[in-house]
């Protein structure tokens, strides 16, 4: 990662945890803070936003420890997904204007996390529009497909995928 990451981050955050970032105030100048009325993704918003004036650099080390607590905002599903909602909304004519490929990974993950909340019916308009979008791709086109069959069905490839992943971990 480095250079013109707009493209990148408008797929999904790339960055990582904000305390690992190095932000020449100038930037903060030019594009603003992080927005604090958006209920999650604050951070993704203004690395866009910088993106779009600016390139990066990567430093290839760790520069940060940090642990996970369940306070997170991003433990928070429903934040989540109207955080990403919202990103989605205000970048929605630069995501398009990368491809299908950058919108049908959006509405993947938007789908995804409304049928994980329980939404399945809206969910599931999502899915279908990330495999009309990026039908060669197996996982929008499969995901879409389970969702036709309903909850059950969903949650069931939800958890035979945690099963299948928590076994590849062990290995």
């Amino acid at each position: 990662m480095g250079g013109w990451i707009l493209k990148d981050l408008l797929i999904t955050s790339i960055i990582g945890s904000t305390s690992s970032a190095v932000v020449k105030r100038e930037c903060f100048d030019v594009v603003g803070l992080f927005d604090e009325t958006l209920p999650s993704c604050q951070d993704w918003d203004m690395w866009i936003r910088i993106a779009k004036k600016y390139p990066f650099k990567r430093v290839p080390k760790p520069l940060v420890k940090y642990n996970l607590h369940g306070e997170q905002i991003s433990s928070n599903r429903a934040a989540v997904l109207e955080g990403r909602l919202e990103i989605t909304r205000r970048y929605y004519n630069d995501i398009c204007a990368y491809g299908s490929k950058v919108e049908a990974n959006h509405c993947f993950i938007i789908g995804n996390r409304l049928c994980h909340i329980g939404e399945l019916h809206y969910g599931r308009k999502y899915l279908l529009r990330a495999a009309a979008k990026a039908p060669w791709n197996f996982r929008f086109v499969s995901y879409a497909l389970v969702s036709l069959f309903g909850e059950k069905a969903y949650s069931g490839m939800a958890y035979v995928k945690q099963l299948l992943l928590s076994k590849r971990n062990k290995n």
